[in-house]
């Protein structure tokens, strides 16, 4: 796809979502088919349709959990654009916002349009697949809010929120994260606050902090602890003044906090956790089983030397009874 044909294939997604529902349209040079229940539509091409009918459903789901957890409101329309291939994926874009090259969905919440690839074009399935879906969902919803409110969250908040929603935290992910900091390459997250590092293992590492500030939120302040500062930063409009709205201290106070959390289950998880802790672990057993088992075979052949010696001293003749003795003692 040449670079006006790109073009006229964005302004046709934004057009198309304008114009409301229809069973089939066309973008750039290729036709799309629609199965929609407002307030998503998912377009596809080809033999698509039962893909499509499971993305709609999970999409719609996911909406409703997002919305409920966060406490916001949730609009629409949304379109939800599946590319069958990563060459169709990359036409999709705008050039001026290109994914990077490891992803497998880009957002645009000004525009309520998620780019999706599917399952085959990404090579991955299942609970991972719904995953990344669940992921960019959390995105309209955020986007959405803050267009309405003219406030942009940073970008290691709402991707730590997706992150969590969706379940895409891994031993993987905590890995990176843990050798960035034996490395002295781990991002505060006030870098973060734009943009994620093109490196995948920094990005992974980026994914993983974020993650983790989710979770000592909750930890530390309760399960409404997200929303709350959601809430908060939508009306104030400075993450500095929603912290201390909604926790009582200072953005200062929160990150040496979540600093501290953050070196320990980067360093320890993983340790416990690996293979050669595992290994370890597995080693100690075997010799703490191998040792008690030769200790009791040492006492059982003991007990029957004494038990052979007092048979011999009862069974032998008198004259020998003082050199059975001599020999138990």
């Amino acid at each position: 796809m040449n670079h006006a044909l790109r073009i006229s294939t964005t302004l046709a997604i934004c057009l198309l979502i304008l114009t409301g529902t229809v069973m089939s349209q066309t973008i750039g040079e290729e036709k799309w088919e629609i199965v929609a229940d407002p307030p998503i539509e998912v377009r596809y091409q080809g033999k698509g349709a039962a893909l499509a009918e499971d993305v709609l459903e999970r999409a719609k789901t996911s909406l409703d959990e997002v919305s409920n957890l966060l406490g916001l409101s949730q609009g629409g329309p949304y379109v939800i654009i599946m590319a069958g291939s990563k060459e169709e994926f990359q036409d999709l874009q705008p050039v001026s916002s290109m994914a990077p090259e490891w992803a497998g969905a880009l957002t645009y919440p000004r525009y309520g349009v998620v780019l999706l690839m599917t399952p085959g074009a990404i090579n991955t399935s299942g609970r991972q697949y719904w995953s990344l879906l669940q992921h960019e969902m959390v995105h309209l919803v955020i986007g959405e809010a803050e267009t309405k409110q003219g406030v942009r969250f940073p970008r290691w908040l709402s991707e730590g929120i997706a992150t969590y929603i969706s379940g895409e935290m891994g031993l993987s992910r905590l890995l990176h994260l843990s050798w960035a900091q034996v490395t002295r390459r781990a991002l505060p997250l006030d870098a973060l606050t734009v943009n994620f590092p093109d490196d995948p293992a920094m990005a992974e590492a980026a994914y993983a902090q974020s993650f983790l500030f989710i979770q000592y939120l909750m930890k530390k302040f309760g399960q409404d602890a997200v929303a709350e500062l959601v809430t908060a930063l939508l009306e104030e409009g400075s993450l500095a003044r929603a912290v201390n709205r909604a926790f009582d201290i200072s953005l200062g106070e929160l990150f040496d906090g979540f600093n501290q959390y953050a070196r320990v289950k980067a360093t320890w998880i993983p340790a416990i956790t690996s293979t050669a802790a595992v290994w370890s672990v597995i080693t100690m057993l075997f010799l703490y089983t191998y040792i008690g088992r030769r200790i009791r075979d040492y006492r059982t052949l003991r007990r029957w030397d004494e038990e052979e010696l007092m048979e011999n001293r009862m069974n032998a003749p008198e004259d020998t009874d003082e050199k059975i003795r001599r020999t138990i003692h």
